[in-house]
Formats: structure tokens, sequence, C-alpha cells
């Protein structure tokens, strides 16, 4: 007689939460803590998973192939928002580093347009009165 075992042993049963949100991911989360028992037990001999279980597994697997290339155009588009708002930062810093340097360079101008006046109203001062 051959002995089966039933994917439908979830985390909550072993006392754990679930790692993702929502009904849909735990159900996937309780298959895939069954699907981990399961071929555990097939592996010390003690169990073979039945056909309808091998569907399950392989609708499984689909599954998670779909999570992890959705996953991977996720990180991906992060990847690239990262690059794009890297690159704005960067912007941003030569544009201050622009605005110090000419402020630099009015204060500069200020400066020696004072220096011209004062010299200027000293010449002035100084012009004998005929």
């Amino acid at each position: 007689m051959e002995e089966t075992l039933d994917l439908d042993v979830g985390y909550q049963q072993q006392g754990q939460s679930p790692s993702m949100q929502g009904p849909a991911e735990e159900s996937l989360n309780q298959c895939i803590a069954g699907v981990i028992r399961a071929l555990a037990l097939e592996d010390r001999g003690g169990f073979e998973i039945s056909d309808s279980n091998q569907k399950e597994i392989r609708v499984l697997c689909e599954v998670l192939g779909q999570k992890f290339d959705d996953l991977a155009e996720r990180t991906a588009a992060l990847v690239e928002e990262v690059s794009v708002l890297r690159r704005a930062m960067e912007e941003q810093r030569e544009a201050i580093q622009d605005l110090e340097t000419g402020k630099e360079r009015v204060q500069l101008s200020l400066e020696s347009m004072g220096n011209n006046l004062r010299r200027n109203n000293l010449r002035f001062l100084t012009v004998p009165v005929l």
C-alpha cells in the first residue's frame, strides 16, 4: 500500500507566520511548506508524492518562476530608477557647486566695486578746489 502526503498543511499549523501577505500568498506559502515536507519525507523513503500533488508542485514551480521573473523585472526597474536618481543628485551637486562658485565671483566683484568706489571717492575728495 502506497502512502501519500497532503500538501495542504501550511505555516499557520506550524506556528509560523507567512512571509507574504494576502490569501493567495498564504495559500502559496502553505503549498511550499507542504512540498518541502513531502520532498523531505520522500527522500527518506517514507512517502511517495501522489500524481495530484505532483501536478500541484508543477503549478507551484510555474507560479514561483513567474514571481521570480516579476521580481527580477521590478528589481531591474528599481536599479534603473536608482541610477536616474544618482545622476540627478550628481547634477544637483554640480549645480550647487556652480552656484557657490558664482556666489564667490559676485562677492569678489562687489568687493572690487566697493574698493573702486572708495578709491574714486578719495580721489574726488582730494581734488584741489580752484
